[in-house]
């Protein structure tokens, strides 16, 4: 993470190498990067000996991710509340594992 001159810039080194610099660059909702967290989390769990994609010990770390995300910015406007946080998150998820899909 860098601040400069009062805006803040976050770095992935994983990225979404497909996508050009410049789309890369473009600011997005931040519950994307939750969402790609989440895909992460799913990426390490399948590759983890014995794992596989939704495997038990990873739902405590799928869990956490959102709840601490919905008691930092809850209130502050940023995303709905409720059901609608959900559905914002699974889509964007979803979006996430659509650019994963081999061309």
């Amino acid at each position: 993470m860098l601040d400069r001159r009062g805006d803040w810039y976050f770095f992935d080194f994983e990225g979404e190498p497909a996508r050009s610099l410049e789309k890369r660059r473009v600011r997005h909702f931040p519950l994307r990067d939750v969402a790609g967290l989440l895909r992460s989390l799913a990426y390490a769990e399948a590759a983890a000996p014995g794992g596989a994609p939704g495997h038990p010990r990873a739902l405590p770390l799928r869990e956490a991710l959102p709840d601490g995300y919905r008691a930092t910015v809850f209130g502050t406007g940023l995303v709905s509340e409720g059901h609608a946080f959900e559905v914002l998150l699974g889509s964007l998820e979803f979006e996430k594992l659509l650019y994963e899909l081999p061309n």
